[in-house]
């Protein structure tokens, strides 16, 4: 929908009408809004998330006959894209999602002019809430203004979003106390970042190495694979241990020839032909060998562990140890962790040169307790034990973190009322709650829990049982009880059943999210 500037022709304000126009715009979108996050210092998200976002949205507002539900607005200048931003609309409600502008001709006001087409087309629409909080700061985090809101919304909010807030002082009060129960702590930082996002999780590692607190402790990070050290690298100025095996394929050969990354990289070795190929390619590679335990994940056996010993002898490699990955709930490891040095001590692997730290006496570990490891500190005096701790670091306060969605729409149903995309019916009165959370964050795909005992399986068939009748306990509560899925959740919105005679919570309220933290995608991470 172009619309000029009444004060000068030569500018043009487009919107996109429809799915496929949206997602054409995107890639003029995400290059403008890289540039913003460079400019102004936060992480951006990848262009397959707003892929995905258009989608999604684009889908549900087809459903209800939305076909504006998502919008790509571009402000050009001359013919400089000079401004872009994503609009949403959801019944009455419009607001700003998303937005991007150019360092060159900043004079011009290009967000301005976007800012003013998009409340107009709001108000051609019908919305009686236009959201203003994008006309202030932003978030380093997304991208998205800080500013506090003035409409319906509650104060600071932002609709739509499944949030995670941490209360920072207790948080980082639990963080340092971990790493002085555990000296020589390594944090890991994998995966979905435990919720937070690894980037985020890399600076708070790089706080906890500036702590006053025992050598070594904190001065190396571990992330999962290969492909996770770009997010940290430039957050984290310490040591970078991978916890994948290294192979010669892939985002492994990729890290091992990246020269700017070669005395911070600490490659994990568990097979001998790895050692080998590694060492041709990069003589002075670091690494540690990881020794097979009961997991029967990776590692290499006493045999093996032998004969890299002999290949390993006089070549001046950089051994910065061995890795030892403990199973989880099996009891004491005390007595499989001695056996295991007992091999490394036969091996013998070489020692570490006077004047530097690892060789065959530091053992990196993961999932020893404090008892375990002051155990085998007494046992093995000579030895230094490095705990890598990512669970228990980062979530183990849990009344530090509350995790809470927004209700989005409410709607009153009676006894037989059909809803949702299946055209399922109500069991009896009640409201259909919209809330913020669904599978793109997470939700509803519930991860193993490992629990094989009499209760978790009763569990389980209960749920199954709840399941087959369209009544499945979800992992929203409100006022402290949890409440129904109405139908499986959609990819970015969940529905609820609330039955009558509970209290409806009013749109733009927050309610409680319980989550597995190690599977779900928060949009906002707010720390205090």
């Amino acid at each position: 929908m172009p619309a000029s500037s009444p004060s000068c022709a030569s500018w043009a304000v487009t919107a996109s009408e429809g799915r496929e126009e949206a997602l054409a715009r995107l890639e003029d979108f995400h290059a403008l809004y890289v540039h913003t996050a460079e400019r102004d210092h936060f992480t951006p998200r990848p262009l397959s998330y707003f892929r995905v976002m258009v989608e999604a949205l684009a889908a549900d507002g087809e459903a209800v006959g939305e076909s504006d539900r998502i919008r790509l607005y571009e402000a050009r200048h001359e013919g400089d894209l000079v401004a872009a931003t994503i609009a949403i609309r959801v019944g009455e409600h419009a607001w700003y999602s998303y937005g991007a502008s150019s360092t060159d001709k900043r004079e011009v006001r290009g967000s301005n002019a976007v800012q003013w087409q998009m409340i107009r087309d709001a108000l051609a629409a019908g919305a009686a809430v236009y959201d203003l909080r994008p006309a202030s700061g932003t978030s380093r985090s997304t991208g998205r203004s800080t500013r506090p809101s003035s409409s319906t919304w509650r104060a600071g909010e932002h609709p739509m979003s499944l949030t995670l807030s941490v209360d920072g002082e207790r948080w980082r009060a639990h963080l340092r106390a971990t790493a002085e129960r555990f000296p020589g702590l390594v944090p890991v930082a994998k995966g979905n970042g435990y919720g937070f996002t690894t980037g985020r999780l890399a600076r708070r590692a790089q706080w906890l190495c500036d702590q006053d607190l025992a050598p070594t402790t904190a001065d190396t990070l571990a992330v999962g694979t290969y492909s996770e050290l770009p997010e940290v690298a430039q957050r984290y100025a310490g040591s970078l241990l991978v916890l994948t095996p290294w192979r010669p394929f892939g985002p492994a050969l990729e890290a091992t020839a990246d020269a700017s990354l070669t005395r911070r990289l600490v490659h994990t070795v568990s097979r001998p032909e790895d050692l080998t190929d590694l060492l041709s390619r990069r003589p002075d590679a670091r690494f540690v060998l990881e020794r097979a335990t009961s997991m029967q994940r990776h590692g290499l056996t006493a045999r093996e562990l032998w004969g890299t010993a002999e290949v390993l002898r006089g070549r001046g490699a950089h051994l910065e140890g061995v890795a030892l990955h403990l199973p989880l709930g099996q009891g004491t490891h005390v007595t499989e962790v001695d056996r295991l040095l007992n091999d490394v001590v036969g091996a013998g692997l070489p020692e570490a040169e006077h004047d530097r730290a690892g060789g065959a006496r530091t053992v990196w570990v993961s999932h020893l307790s404090a008892g375990e490891l002051d155990t085998l500190r007494h046992r093995w005096p000579d030895f230094t034990f490095r705990p890598r701790i990512g669970t228990s670091l980062w979530l183990g306060d849990r009344d530090a973190l509350r995790v809470h969605a927004t209700v989005l729409d409410v709607h009153a149903v009676e006894r037989g009322d059909a809803f949702g995309y299946r055209g399922r019916t109500a069991p009896k009165s009640g409201h259909l709650l919209v809330v913020s959370g669904g599978t793109a964050h997470g939700i509803g795909l519930e991860a193993p829990t490992g629990d094989l005992g009499l209760r978790g399986r009763a569990g389980t068939l209960a749920r199954g049982g709840l399941d087959a009748l369209g009544f499945v306990r979800s992992p929203f509560s409100i006022d402290g009880k949890q409440r129904l899925f109405a139908e499986p959740p959609h990819m970015q919105a969940s529905m609820l059943f609330l039955p009558g005679g509970s209290r409806v919570p009013r749109v733009g309220e927050e309610i409680d999210v319980r989550v597995r933290y190690t599977i779900t995608t928060f949009d906002r991470v707010l720390v205090d």
